[in-house]
């Protein structure tokens, strides 16, 4: 299998997101094939591929969030953050993580789980670029 065909390569046109908790870590939710980067010093780095729009990463965390309440009850003061991985090397020559979302505990509480009627509100960001075949997970 070529490394094409495992791995997705983030560009400046075509970037990957990744979604974090600062009590503990990344969160993988696998639908799409990890990402994966070749720097200059010949390191090869590897990242889990939360969502390949920011549209999609904001919705993806927010449905997660709400999947998992038990994490905010248990993790009150946590933070939940979104990363943009585009394939730019840092000063260090390692891929940049660009922070483009944040959400803590306390605002997710207050905003996802709200109830007016009945229905849990999540927001809905419609606007997705949907994944080729290439870039998903084969099962």
């Amino acid at each position: 299998m070529e490394y094409a065909d495992k791995y997705i390569t983030p560009t400046q046109k075509s970037p990957v997101f990744m979604a974090s908790c600062d009590y503990f870590g990344y969160i993988e939710v696998p639908l799409y094939k990890e990402w994966a980067i070749a720097t200059l010093d010949n390191c090869t780095y590897i990242g889990s591929t939360f969502a390949l729009t920011f549209a999609t990463a904001v919705k993806r965390l927010h449905e997660w969030i709400v999947e998992n309440p038990q994490i905010i009850a248990e993790y009150p003061k946590c933070k939940f953050t979104i990363e943009c991985v585009d394939g730019s090397p840092s000063r260090f020559n390692d891929p940049k993580h660009e922070t483009v979302y944040t959400i803590s505990a306390k605002k997710a509480a207050r905003f996802l789980f709200w109830d007016p009627g009945g229905a849990t509100v999540v927001m809905d960001l419609t606007r997705e670029r949907y994944p080729t075949p290439s870039q998903l997970i084969d099962v």
